[in-house]
Parts: structure tokens; C-alpha cells; sequence
């Protein structure tokens, strides 16, 4: 079986809330491994199309201090922080390989907030176990009898065509 995580949709609220109530948290998103937002909270209205485009360039931002800490020999990113004029954004690495993204404004206690989503972090992934699937071999109903890899090995070789004798008069 293949380990696997997900998130709880009601937990992930509860969850994601708590981050959000940190002061001046603006939105704090849930990304999957291929960067679809699975979850997202805040305190403005914001639009698929944007949501889409932080999705994207997170990811990107995330994928790249990941590539740094890897080169350097400091192994994979667990978290990443960006300060702003106006603010900032923390990701937070997953497991599953989704991804905590958190939007923050300047007056926000950067200190308090990395505590908060370390233990958020720990919490949100729900594991589940995913089994493989077995692949059964599918009937064709036009292919007749000795159309299968089965009946082609049971059946025996075909014997080798003589050749006919023309005889002229």
C-alpha cells in the first residue's frame, strides 16, 4: 500500500482559521502537490484568477529556496519566508508535498506566526492509504475466442506453410 495524505475539510478550516486569526494574516491557502489550492481562508474576498496566480508563483518561490537547500547540501526546504514593504509571505512544506501558504501584512509577529504554522503544519495532513489498482484484462467482445494473450499461449504453433507444386503441361 502507498501512504498518502490529504486534508480533512472540516478540519482544514478550523485549522487554517487559526493561522488566519493571527494579527494582520491576510489569507492562508492550502496547495497540493501540482498546485491546486485544496483549501483557502481570509479576511478579503479574492478571485479564483488571482488565488490562481499566487498558487503558481508559490509554488515556483517554494520550489526554487527547495532547489538552493538542496544544492547547498542543507537538504530540502521545510519553510520559506519573504518580507515585503508591505508585508510577506511564509510557506510552510507538507506532507504529501502540499504546501501551507500564508499572505501576511507588515504588522504581523513574524515569530508568533512560524509558531503558529509549525503546529498547524504537524496537524493538517490527514494519511490515507491509497491502494494500487489491479489491472484486470478487459473483455473484448468483437476480438472472438484466439484473440488473448492466454489463448495464444495455449494454443499450439502453426505449422509451417509447404509450399504448393505447380506442375505445367
Amino acid at each position: 500500500m502507498i501512504q498518502c495524505y490529504t486534508i480533512s475539510a472540516d478540519a482544514s478550516q478550523k485549522l487554517l482559521r487559526k493561522v488566519a486569526d493571527v494579527p494582520g494574516v491576510r489569507h492562508v491557502a492550502v496547495l497540493d502537490a501540482v498546485g491546486l489550492c485544496l483549501a483557502h481562508t481570509g479576511h478579503e474576498p479574492v478571485s479564483t484568477m488571482l488565488l490562481s496566480d499566487w498558487t503558481v508563483v508559490a509554488r515556483a518561490a517554494f520550489a526554487a529556496c527547495d532547489d538552493l537547500g538542496q544544492r547547498c547540501g542543507a537538504g530540502p526546504c521545510q519553510e520559506s519566508l519573504q518580507t515585503s514593504r508591505d508585508g510577506g509571505t511564509l510557506m510552510r512544506a507538507l506532507a504529501g508535498g502540499m504546501l501551507l501558504v500564508v499572505q501576511y501584512e507588515s504588522k504581523t509577529p513574524v515569530g508568533s506566526l512560524r509558531l503558529v504554522v509549525a503546529e498547524v503544519a504537524l496537524d493538517l495532513p490527514v494519511p490515507i492509504e491509497a491502494r494500487p489498482a489491479t489491472r484486470r484484462p478487459a473483455h473484448d467482445p468483437f476480438a472472438g475466442d484466439q484473440w488473448s494473450s492466454d489463448a495464444a499461449a495455449k494454443s499450439p504453433a502453426p505449422r509451417p506453410r509447404q509450399p504448393s507444386v505447380v506442375v505445367e503441361v
